[in-house]
This record gives C-alpha cells, sequence and structure tokens, in this order.
C-alpha cells in the first residue's frame, strides 16, 4: 500500500491489521473513535479509545513522503494521540484510556507517537489514563508522555500508564511529563513485570511516587533519567522489593548499581 491509498482513519488501519502487519502513522493529531466493542457511538463516549489486541507494530514520525521506516522523523513530524475527544477546555470529558493494549505479546509495538490528554476518573479500570495495558507484552518506544491524569481515590494510578494483569512491557526511550495520578502520578503498575529503559520522567505529580508506583509483582528502571521535583519519592513499592533501579540519574536516595542521587559521593 502507498501513501495514496492511506487509511482515513487510524482507527480503520488498526482494525485492518492483524499479526505481523505494521501501520505507518503520517504527522497530525488523532482522537479515538470507537470503544473496545468497536462501538462508535458507546452511552458514554469517553470509552472510546485506541484498542489493540493484535501483534501489530504502529510507528508514527511520518511525513507522507517515506518508503523505508529509518527515514522517518518522529521529532520533526509529530503524531500524537489525543485523548481530548469533546470541549477541548474541558478535561472532565477526555477519554479514559486513550490506548488500551489487551493479550498481546512482545511483538506488538507503538512508537513514535505523543500520548497526551487521557482523563481517568472512570469506575471501571482506574488506571493509565494515556495506556492501559492487561496481560500485555508490548515495546512502547520514541513516545511521549505528556498530561494524563487518573483521578479516582483510593490505591489507583498511573496517569500516564496503568499496567496490569500479568503484563510485561518494554518501555525504551521515552519521557514522561505532567502526568498526574494518585499513587505513580506517571506509572502504576500490578501483578506485572516492566522494564524501563532510557526514559526520563520529571514533573510528574502524586500523592505517591512522582513517577512508578509498584503495587505488586516487579519492575526494572535502567539507564534512565528520573528527577522529581513536584512529588517525592520517585519511586515507591508497596511490597518493599521488587523494584531494581540501576544507573539511573535520580531524585531519590534509591540503592543501586551505578545510580546517581542526591546522596552519591561528590
Amino acid at each position: 500500500m502507498s501513501w495514496s491509498q492511506a487509511f482515513a482513519t487510524l482507527q480503520k488501519a488498526i482494525e485492518s491489521a492483524s499479526n505481523g502487519d505494521a501501520v505507518w502513522v503520517a504527522a497530525g493529531t488523532y482522537y479515538p473513535t470507537k470503544d473496545s466493542t468497536g462501538n462508535a457511538t458507546p452511552s458514554d463516549p469517553r470509552t472510546k479509545t485506541f484498542y489493540i489486541t493484535d501483534d501489530i507494530e504502529i510507528y508514527g514520525g511520518f511525513n507522507g513522503t517515506e518508503t523505508m521506516l529509518d527515514q522517518r522523523d518522529w521529532v520533526a513530524n509529530p503524531t500524537i494521540l489525543d485523548g481530548n475527544i469533546g470541549d477541548p477546555f474541558d478535561p472532565l470529558d477526555n477519554t479514559y484510556h486513550v490506548v488500551y493494549f489487551e493479550n498481546v505479546t512482545g511483538a506488538a509495538r507503538l512508537d513514535g507517537f505523543t500520548i497526551r490528554n487521557g482523563f481517568n476518573n472512570g469506575p471501571l479500570n482506574p488506571h493509565g489514563a494515556g495506556i492501559l495495558m492487561t496481560n500485555a507484552d508490548p515495546v512502547i518506544a520514541h513516545c511521549w508522555f505528556i498530561d494524563n491524569a487518573q483521578e479516582n481515590p483510593g490505591i489507583v494510578g498511573g496517569g500516564a500508564m496503568g499496567i496490569l494483569n500479568t503484563s510485561n512491557p518494554y518501555v525504551v526511550n521515552c519521557v514522561f511529563t505532567n502526568n498526574t495520578a494518585i499513587f505513580g502520578g506517571a506509572v502504576y503498575t500490578e501483578n506485572s513485570n516492566p522494564n524501563f529503559v532510557n526514559c526520563t520522567s520529571y514533573q510528574n505529580q502524586a500523592e505517591v511516587a512522582g513517577f512508578l508506583y509498584l503495587e505488586s509483582g516487579t519492575a526494572s528502571v535502567t539507564n534512565g533519567i528520573h528527577w522529581e521535583d513536584v512529588s517525592f519519592p520517585t519511586f515507591d513499592s508497596n511490597t518493599g522489593s521488587g523494584l531494581t533501579v540501576t544507573y539511573t540519574l535520580t531524585s531519590d536516595a534509591v540503592t543501586g548499581t551505578g545510580n546517581i542521587t542526591p546522596t552519591s559521593p561528590g
């Protein structure tokens, strides 16, 4: 398929793709148009989401002339997945989850996008306003998470990302900023095992853990910059263990190989 034959909507491209397919997305702003059942007119429009259940690769950052993947530039050609589906000045009608991965393997990939303006204060799946994952192991690469918020009461969280139900995502070269939640301003993980590599976070807000809150399972953070100057601590864990942070510049006094913290010598 050529650019001249491109789908009119991202949702249609996702629905038409199957395991092993790659979807190239041109620069622009895209809004969810259906809920997870495929309904374009759900009783609650906020349930609309980019629902991904196949092992497909979705790449942003194209200008519409490329013929090879390595020609794209996600900085010059911002490709935005936006939850602001209603009044642009009222977050209360934004989608609960901008993207929803369910039952995918490590062959699924989201690469080169900005995910913004998810607002989750709903009663179901009260985590992950930017991305929700359940039993999902996708690769999330070269993505920017900004202005996503989770505002349900209780032990819920993950403004940018909620990782649940034996999910094992690999998150690499991503930036998290200005996301808010009660637990884990950027990330909440439960009964899962995510890995974060070469990621940066700053100015995320939470009552507990500005960047990542680990409710259960394990989580690994490697070679990152996580300096949360708004909410402290940057990391927290309900289990008291299971969280490994290494070779990371962080505002917390986190024990781990190669970390640079406020208490580091020199």
